[in-house]
């Protein structure tokens, strides 16, 4: 039986590649320290949990190429996109002390180090080719706002004390 809160997001499928099913996986560590050691990964996809067997990984630019065992046409592949990909934390590499899994930053409150107010909560960190960004729900605001996920924008992150700080945006969240 899988256990979804024990799982921690790696990557996400982003398209397929070559004819034999592969999949080019786009990790959230650049390094990808967990593509030598994990052999089964959870797929996630519209809220359903299938678990699958790598039979091969390989680093291809940024990105990771991935054979898995139950996926074996390119069609089966391309079905896969937009798909996010979990292990256990448990299975994955221990992480340096100022380390963190992105997944576990959604929930947070964000705070700023300028006028030293709560400016609202991490809904969900989105990745895209220019970078990431940390998705901000605050009351008051009809929309979410998108911090650029870099040291200058967000200089600190407290997960024990569940906070963020954020410095030089507090106009964004002027409504």
């Amino acid at each position: 039986m899988v256990q979804p809160d024990l799982l921690r997001s790696i990557g996400l499928i982003v398209s397929a590649h070559g004819l034999k099913g592969e999949v080019v996986v786009k990790p959230w560590d650049e390094n990808a320290p967990w593509a030598q050691t994990i052999r089964r990964v959870f797929l996630l996809r519209n809220r359903n949990v299938s678990e699958m067997t790598i039979q091969s990984a390989r680093f291809q630019g940024t990105s990771m190429i991935l054979k898995l065992a139950q996926v074996n046409t390119r069609n089966d592949a391309e079905k896969l996109k937009g798909t996010e990909l979990k292990v256990y934390e448990s299975e994955l590499p221990a992480l340096a002390e100022d380390e963190f899994y992105v997944d576990s930053l959604a929930g947070l409150t964000v705070l700023s180090l300028d006028s030293q107010r709560e400016m609202g909560t991490v809904r969900e960190v989105l990745s895209s080719t220019a970078g990431d960004y940390l998705e901000v729900v605050a009351d008051g605001l009809k929309e979410p706002i998108l911090i650029p996920f870099q040291t200058v924008f967000v200089p600190k992150v407290d997960l024990e004390g569940r906070q963020i700080f954020i410095t030089g945006l507090d106009s964004l969240f002027d409504a």
